[in-house]
Formats: C-alpha cells, sequence, structure tokens
C-alpha cells in the first residue's frame, strides 16, 4: 500500500516538476517543492514578527494608557513605574519574605535535628563502649569455664582411676579372702 501510494507521489512530483520547470529555473530553485517550502518558512518567520510587534504595540499601549503611567518633566531622574510593575515588586518581596521565613524554619529544624543526631551518636558510641567490654567480660569467664572445666575432667580421671583402683583391691581382697565354704 505505501509503495503505491509513493509511486503515485513519485508521478505527482514528475508531473510538478514539468508543470513548473521553467518558473523554477526563473527563480533559481531545482523544483516547486523547495519554492513552496521557502515562502512557508517566510510565511511563519513574518507572523512570528507580526504577533511579537503586537505584544508589544499592546504591551506598550497598556502603560501608556494606564493611571499609573505618568511622564515628569521636572524630575528627569525619577521614574515611576507602572502597575504591573508595582504588583511584580510586591508579590516577589512577598515570596521572598515566605521563603525567608521558610528558610529560618528549615534551619531551626535542620539544628535540631542536628541535635537529635549528636545524641544518637553518643548513645551508639557508649553502647558500643559496653558492648566491648561485656565482651571482654565474656572472654574472661569463658576462659575461667574452660580451666574449671579442665579442672573437673581431672578430678574425673583421678576419681576414674581412684574408682578402679578401688574395685580392683575389692576384688583382690574378696579372691584372697574365700568363703570357708568352698
Amino acid at each position: 500500500m505505501s509503495a503505491k501510494i509513493e509511486e503515485l507521489q513519485s508521478i505527482i512530483f514528475i508531473a510538478e516538476d514539468g508543470v513548473f520547470q521553467a518558473f523554477c529555473r526563473q527563480i533559481r530553485v531545482s523544483n516547486i517543492r523547495e519554492y513552496e517550502e521557502r515562502q512557508l518558512k517566510v510565511a511563519q518567520e513574518e507572523s512570528e514578527a507580526r504577533l511579537r510587534f503586537d505584544t508589544q504595540i499592546a504591551r506598550l499601549t497598556h502603560q501608556y494608557a494606564s493611571p499609573s503611567f505618568v511622564h515628569v518633566e521636572l524630575r528627569p531622574d525619577f521614574l515611576l513605574r507602572s502597575e504591573f510593575e508595582e504588583d511584580q515588586m510586591k508579590a516577589t518581596t512577598e515570596r521572598l519574605t515566605m521563603l525567608e521565613t521558610t528558610s529560618k524554619a528549615e534551619q531551626a529544624t535542620l539544628s535540631k535535628l542536628e541535635e537529635q543526631k549528636q545524641a544518637i551518636q553518643n548513645e551508639i558510641a557508649e553502647i558500643e563502649n559496653a558492648i566491648t567490654m561485656l565482651q571482654e567480660e565474656l572472654k574472661g569467664l569463658n576462659d575461667i569455664l574452660e580451666d574449671k572445666t579442665k579442672t573437673v575432667e581431672q578430678v574425673k580421671r583421678t576419681t576414674s582411676k581412684a574408682a578402679k583402683g578401688l574395685d580392683q583391691a575389692l576384688k583382690e581382697v574378696s579372691s584372697k579372702v574365700s568363703p570357708p565354704f568352698a
């Protein structure tokens, strides 16, 4: 479908080029489409320029017609602002005041948060120190437990040897003391 459209478009371009060939040579463009693009661009630029001009005229007319626009010849260094400029200045001043108030409030909040952060960091440091001390105490207790466990194991071995020795002695005594009825 698009190939067919392109083919037809090409045929139309060829026909247009044939019809406008003399005109295109006279104005020194390669084809009529180039001429149309130039004309469209010029028309758009002209329209934009006219819009800017009309806007400027309307603004100046508004300023001149405004009751706050006064021409003072006695004091040429004194420039009166238009009502629009006064309103803009007032709005800007109000925004600036609001922003300064907000800035002060945010700085106070930031200061409080920094104090809280410092207090929390101090608590963390204290807790870490306590943990370190408890870990050292636990290590010492584990060492004591290990020593006691070794002592208990030694006592158990000694007791076990003594019990074996006692059993052996009892067996020997019992074998030497035989019952008279045997």
